[in-house]
């Protein structure tokens, strides 16, 4: 009896040693796929340009300084479409923020809130979120009168698992079919088994540029980012691209900056590094006589400590405020404190400093909503519960005169405040080019 018991035990053991083995190879192996496979993108790369973008930009396009109708009117947008995951319904697991103390209650309690998806919530979903974002775009020819003549994207997914295998980039090539493009890898990622419930998978995406004018040269340079593991691993290989024009017989060119910076850095290092990265291209631009335009996804709230807009976090003149400032339940994210750009010039540590660019952004609607929860307002009351801010934007060089900046209503919500196709509205600016 007993051999038999001590027999059992042993075919027991034996067994779970032999899963608890195979689990630890199978692991150990995961990991070494995921090391092996790991390589950072070529710093410093040509990227292809394709299109057809055949206009020139011509010295009759410059503004003479003199009479204010003179010099062509260009307009440019920057849209992060969250690889056309990310609509009022979605969240995404890497958020997480709290609800301020006023509203817990409210909330059955609930203080903290995380999200729970990494990729589309359907192919059908993704496709029409897709569709969406590229059709804000070209609707912005009916409120303002013209077709964008540089469209800035980002989280652009070429053939990635939390999209579904949807080629964004061809669906965008096809709607502006008449114009220059170039496309940067930023994320290129091998098989993610993370999170459990819903891997992220393998995914390829990038930023991208369309230009109705024709492009002369674009390079893909790479930002710093975190080298902590797992966490080199999940965020995106982060860089920016910069798409060169000719303007006209001045030897100068229109630089078109599309960037895309990091957003998870507990510590601000990353943010510290990238924009000192950043700052070197912008001064070798403006040393060089060039037309500079920065636009994209910053990252960093650029109302903040703007002060165009408010000071310390709270606006000058409080008829001024934006009714959707302040105005949600959610706190400001806390352990991003530094989360911001410093855009205040008498600041020493002033972001632009010494660059001869100054940031241009708009106020009339958030560009971005936190996406630890979906949009909404699940007390009711009134109030919407996602945090909002504006982190996305433009910068420009003091050759560049800007007309004006807006923010789009992606989708036409019935509260007026968009992120129908993306966790994201999109930015628009209309400018001239000083002679």
């Amino acid at each position: 009896m007993r051999k038999a018991v001590k027999r059992k035990i042993k075919i027991s053991l034996i067994a779970v040693g032999s899963l608890v083995a195979t689990m630890v190879i199978a692991v150990g192996g995961y990991v070494g796929y995921v090391m092996i496979t790991y390589t950072r993108i070529e710093d410093n790369l040509t990227l292809p340009i394709n299109g057809l973008g055949a206009q020139a930009i011509a010295d009759v396009d410059l503004n003479d300084g003199v009479d204010p109708g003179t010099g062509n009117l260009f307009s440019i947008s920057t849209y992060n479409i969250g690889f056309g995951a990310y609509n009022r319904a979605y969240d995404f697991f890497m958020d997480e923020n709290d609800y301020l103390p006023a509203y817990v209650e409210s909330h059955g309690g609930k203080a903290h809130t995380v999200g729970t998806h990494s990729r589309g919530l359907s192919s059908d979903a993704t496709m029409t979120d897709t569709v969406g974002a590229i059709d804000t775009i070209t609707s912005i020819s009916t409120t303002y009168g013209q077709d964008v003549d540089f469209a800035l994207f980002q989280e652009v997914d070429t053939d990635s698992d939390r999209s579904y295998h949807i080629n964004q980039q061809a669906l965008m090539e096809e709607t502006f079919h008449s114009y220059d493009y170039v496309h940067a890898s930023n994320y290129h990622s091998a098989y993610l088994a993370y999170p459990l419930n819903e891997p992220i998978g393998k995914n390829n995406s990038g930023i991208s540029t369309f230009s109705r004018y024709h492009l002369e040269s674009a390079i893909r340079k790479s930002f710093y980012v975190s080298k902590a593991f797992p966490t080199k691993f999940f965020d995106l290989d982060r860089c920016y691209s910069i798409s060169k024009v000719a303007v006209g017989t001045t030897g100068k060119f229109l630089s078109v900056i599309n960037v895309h910076l990091s957003a998870y850095d507990a510590t601000g290092e990353i943010r510290a590094n990238q924009f000192a990265e950043l700052k070197a291209t912008l001064q070798e631009e403006v040393a060089a006589g060039n037309y500079v335009i920065v636009g994209g996804d910053f990252n960093h709230d650029v109302i903040y400590d703007n002060p165009s807009f408010a000071s310390e976090g709270a606006y000058i003149n409080p008829d001024a405020q934006p009714a959707w400032y302040g105005n949600y339940e959610q706190q400001r994210p806390v352990k991003y404190w530094w989360n911001y750009l410093r855009l205040d010039p008498t600041d020493p540590n002033y972001d632009l400093k010494d660059t001869n660019m100054t940031f241009a952004a708009a106020d009339n609607l958030p560009t971005c909503r936190d996406p630890s929860i979906p949009f909404q307002d699940e007390n009711e009351n009134g109030i919407i519960d996602n945090f909002l801010c504006v982190i996305d934007g433009f910068m420009v060089s003091d050759n560049v005169s800007v007309i004006q900046v807006q923010n789009i209503n992606a989708g036409n919500e019935t509260d007026g405040l968009g992120f129908a196709y993306s966790d994201h509205n999109p930015a628009y600016m209309q400018f001239k080019l000083e002679a």
